[in-house]
């Protein structure tokens, strides 16, 4: 069996020396392994697991996959708790220690930045959901209600068929009418942070379950600003639940957004 390590994230070698505990597995211990000022966070690992033509089918398998990346995450918490940390993306794997420091060193500058600035900031993820349903009817009901006293004068026939124009125009309207809402939300939202940035949609429901995703949104806050930005979020949420606008907050989270790229890992 050909062995890797495994990086889970690059710490202040100094605060994290009593890092200790499992790695990806039980039987694989954590190590500390010192790169000067810095320390990566790494495991043994079987390269077999991650690289070759049976590793393919083992990360489509859940039943393998889902414990590690709950004890990656698991791990770079722990981290956390200890040092700023700059978390590495579930399997990040390289050849030997040696690769790993030659992989970190054109790097160095930025990395120790970045530690210095997470140790002031905490990630918050915000979410933003919609009741589309329920945006379209309300927006075809108003316009049902501005255009009623023309719509009362026309014949059976034509009301139809204008009727169905203005649904026409309602459908076409939740678009803009979802950018209008979610502008400002973001904005108030990043006067409180020290960077921000909009994510990808997933297909995840609201914590009330019957909303889909709108907006999905990472700001990284200095810890003394943290107590204004949840106030904000609730402010926020408050002044658009009537229109069927959810906004979520869920944090602090290990930095994944907003930490550089160390370019040309090995794996």
């Amino acid at each position: 069996m050909s062995q890797a390590i495994y990086l889970f994230c690059l710490v202040k070698e100094e605060p994290a020396r009593g890092l200790q505990g499992p790695g990806l597995q039980e039987e694989l211990a954590l190590h500390l392994h010192g790169l000067g000022s810095l320390a990566a966070v790494v495991c043994p690992v079987s390269l077999e697991d991650f690289s070759g033509p049976e590793a393919e089918a083992r990360l489509q398998d859940t039943a393998w996959l889902m414990p590690r990346i709950r004890r990656h995450e698991q791990v770079v918490e722990q981290a956390m708790a200890l040092s700023p940390v700059l978390p590495l993306r579930f399997g990040t794997i390289f050849s030997s220690l040696e690769t790993l420091g030659k992989q970190v060193q054109p790097h160095w500058g930025a990395i120790e930045e970045f530690l210095d600035q997470a140790a002031g900031r905490e990630e918050w993820a915000v979410k933003a959901y919609w009741d589309k349903a329920q945006t379209l009817k309300r927006l075809s009901r108003e316009r049902q209600e501005q255009e009623a006293e023309r719509l009362a004068a026309m014949k059976p026939g034509q009301r139809y068929f204008e009727e169905k124009k203005l649904a026409a125009a309602s459908q076409r309207e939740l678009g803009r009418w979802l950018a209008r809402a979610l502008e400002p939300v973001a904005q108030a939202l990043a006067q409180h942070a020290a960077e921000s940035l909009a994510r990808g949609l997933v297909n995840l429901p609201s914590r009330e379950g019957e909303h889909e995703m709108a907006a999905n949104w990472a700001f990284w806050v200095p810890r003394e600003s943290v107590a204004a930005f949840q106030a904000q979020v609730q402010k926020s949420q408050a002044a658009h639940s009537t229109q069927g606008l959810l906004v979520e907050c869920s944090g602090p989270w290990p930095p994944y957004s907003f930490a550089p790229c160390l370019e040309n890992q090995e794996a």
